[in-house]
């Protein structure tokens, strides 16, 4: 195996351990990188800011050199063996629909509260659940109320609506307006990759194509990103399929946190959510000297409750997604409606 192939493969599980490293960042060797590395360069949007052109110039190279390796190396080893549908249809489609959809993701700003004509359909389009989103509160960045499902970016400067996050491989925020191309991204990356590696198994295993290194190359690295891109499309139609975006994955893994350390309660009268000593890490007992905080992050004032005013929430089926219609399709069309 040439240097090259070790450099490479050495790199990718660079990447794939800093990309992993903020699911994981209680667990080694995640944790390193998610100290030293991903909170530093990554979540520190205010320096460095050529470090958001990095990714998409890491990934256009990668995809220009596996375009060229295939078109001047391996292409004339394996002619025979493909079909003409393949030769002038699909491998075109395949090379030019991943970098396509990822330039309109790039270039197609998200709707924000500003950019948005009818600012009553931005307040309203969906409802305020008072668990995660309370009405009347202002954004300290912009100065303006903030929708159901909005969040600030800190990168764009803007309030996105229906924000999910700021994409690296695209250097842009993914949001209500270009859901459609950016899973249209996801999933072109990974039909490219997957069917490329497949099918170049598939001849090296059966003898039609012969033994070269430019083969066993984009072999090896068409599998890898095939495995990348796979994990991460099978991430984001999860959130699909549970009505919810990455940032308020975030706010729900919060939330059942809280639930499981016995902190997280329900009033019974006005159905408002708090959460008794949320600064204490240990599990603690609730009792009348407890003092409880609103889930509203914005409310710092502390609360005293006595025990017939509320209920301890025990079972994650209690808390109700008011974004979750149930199913998978009804989900993604509302995620790639754009008003």
């Amino acid at each position: 195996m040439s240097w090259s192939i070790i450099v490479i493969i050495i790199t990718i599980f660079q990447v794939i351990l800093l990309l992993l490293s903020p699911r994981y960042k209680n667990r080694s060797p995640f944790s390193i990188y998610y100290r030293h590395v991903f909170q530093p360069i990554v979540q520190d949007s205010h320096r460095y800011r050529w470090k958001y052109h990095l990714v998409p110039f890491f990934y256009l190279t990668l995809f220009i050199y596996l375009t060229y390796c295939y078109y001047t190396k391996v292409e004339p080893l394996i002619a025979s063996q493909l079909y003409f549908i393949e030769v002038w249809i699909w491998i075109p489609f395949m090379i030019f629909s991943p970098v396509i959809f990822g330039i309109l993701t790039m270039v197609t700003i998200p709707n924000t509260v500003n950019n948005r004509r009818n600012q009553e359909k931005v307040l309203y389009r969906y409802p305020y659940d008072e668990i995660m989103y309370y009405p009347n509160i202002e954004c300290r960045t912009c100065g303006i109320v903030k929708p159901a499902r909005s969040k600030h970016c800190e990168i764009c400067n803007s309030c996105i609506l229906l924000c999910d996050h700021h994409c690296l491989w695209v250097n842009n925020c993914i949001g209500e307006g270009n859901y459609l191309y950016f899973y249209s991204f996801l999933l072109c990356n990974c039909i490219t990759m997957t069917y490329s590696f497949i099918r170049l198994f598939l001849m090296y295993c059966q003898g039609h194509a012969p033994s070269s290194r430019n083969i066993l190359t984009l072999l090896i690295l068409c599998g890898s990103f095939a495995v990348i891109c796979a994990g991460f499309t099978f991430l984001q139609l999860q959130l699909v399929k549970d009505g919810m975006t990455t940032n308020e994955q975030d706010k729900w893994f919060t939330l059942q946190e809280y639930m499981r350390d016995g902190k997280l309660i329900r009033t019974k009268d006005e159905n408002k959510w708090f959460i008794a000593n949320p600064n204490d890490d240990a599990t603690i007992t609730i009792n009348a000297d407890t003092i409880f905080y609103s889930t509203n992050a914005y409310d710092h004032e502390g609360y005293h409750l006595s025990s017939d005013e509320y209920t301890i929430v025990e079972d994650p089926r209690q808390i109700t997604n008011l974004y979750d219609s149930g199913d998978f399709f009804t989900n993604l069309k509302d995620f790639c409606y754009d008003p």
